[in-house]
């Protein structure tokens, strides 16, 4: 029972998140900050131009390109990957935003499973799961900012508890 239960509660999770997360994509309710300038905007280069440079730096002369280095460059990597692959524009950006803000609330729910008790996947509980997977599912929708590199970095700090947890479940015992 608690292997279906659970197998479901991940399975809703993984829905709620994605639904919310196209319903704000396709009715466009969210527009991009001034930050989609100066971390997307070496990532739509690279898909388009093939380079990875940036005009519209801060402290640059205006329309000189730079070689992107003024944060770390994964997040705009990566959606310059997406960019060539999906093309260019405000859905598609969306829709970035809104996988990362998925993977990440996903992630957060699987770093919090091994603190579920065994009572938590009962009949008696399910109002409990409910409301928690609520949240989770909300959550999906909140974001530190769009547009910015923070939703990444948290999702890598994600993965690296996701891989230190089972030495750190060793060592707490």
């Amino acid at each position: 029972m608690r292997k279906r239960s659970s197998l479901s509660f991940f399975l809703g999770i993984g829905l709620g998140a994605f639904v919310l997360a196209l319903v704000e994509a396709l009715l466009e309710v969210h527009f991009p900050g001034t930050d989609v300038f100066l971390f997307k905007e070496a990532g739509v280069n690279l898909a388009t131009q093939g380079k990875f440079v940036a005009a519209n730096l801060p402290h640059t002369p205006f329309g000189e390109e730079r070689a992107f280095a003024y944060y770390p460059p994964l997040y705009p990597f990566v959606f310059g990957v997406w960019s060539w692959l999906v093309g260019v524009g405000l859905q598609q950006s969306i829709f970035f935003d809104a996988l990362l803000r998925i993977l990440r609330t996903f992630l957060m729910v699987v770093l919090i499973y091994p603190t579920f008790s065994k009572d938590f996947f009962t009949k008696k509980e399910r109002y409990f799961r409910w409301t928690l997977g609520i949240f989770f599912c909300l959550l999906t929708l909140a974001s530190t900012d769009r547009d910015r590199p923070d939703e990444l970095a948290i999702i890598l700090a994600c993965f690296y508890l996701l891989r230190l947890l089972p030495k750190l479940t060793l060592e707490l015992r």
